[in-house]
């Protein structure tokens, strides 16, 4: 009998693992002792392969607790350190979606987070159908914490959800209206390009 995923897996193989992070789900272990997506994915790993042990999961990047999307795992230590290095030297190409409570103006927004600047860039804006909200898209040219939603809410536009930094309350506590929606890189033994796209999440339209 195959092993079900415990969450969406868009791609796997011996090297990588890309998947769809639930919003309210850790990126990896805290203090709070939550379990985490490394955990689920490393569990699921050792009983799809009868590994004995914990098998190796790498996080190269990660998403706030609240927010859901594309995140690529490693699988190998080789894997890890080559994907570390596209964040790094921002060959890994990310996209954001978020609704947020007015509307943005397009093109790039540059600000300073905990003293070092942070820039972003607006690409696309427009109204959500049925709901007073503004859906946004987003390409980040740094990688600060927290960036989209203080840069959003800094300029009096924030994400629906995101109580924390001035936005309204949603249908889910544990979640905003912030999606990892595309994400492309270089395969790292192969030397391929691959690119992955999320729809709307059905529960924004909760």
């Amino acid at each position: 009998m195959a092993t079900v995923p415990p969450i969406p897996i868009l791609y796997e193989d011996n090297h990588v693992l890309v998947v769809d992070k639930p919003a309210g789900l850790l990126s990896q272990g805290d203090d709070t002792g939550d379990r985490s997506l490394l955990e689920v994915i490393a569990d699921y790993l050792c009983v799809k392969y009868d590994k004995p042990g914990r098998a190796f999961v790498g996080l190269v990047h990660r998403l706030d607790r609240p927010v859901g999307g594309l995140l690529v795992l490693a699988r190998t230590s080789k894997a890890a350190s080559r994907l570390s290095e596209q964040v790094r030297e921002r060959k890994m190409k990310k996209r954001y979606r978020a609704w947020t409570t007015e509307r943005p103006p397009l093109g790039r927004l540059t600000g300073v987070i905990e003293g070092k600047t942070a820039t972003l860039v607006i690409s696309a804006v427009r109204g959500v159908d049925n709901a007073p909200w503004w859906e946004v898209e987003i390409e980040l040219e740094t990688g600060r914490k927290h960036q989209i939603r203080l840069q959003l809410s800094g300029i009096g536009c924030p994400i629906v959800g995101d109580v924390r930094h001035g936005g309204p309350a949603w249908h889910d506590e544990r979640a905003i209206a912030l999606q990892a929606g595309w994400l492309s890189f270089e395969h790292p033994t192969r030397g391929e390009q691959l690119a992955f796209a999320l729809d709307l999440p059905s529960e924004w339209r909760s």
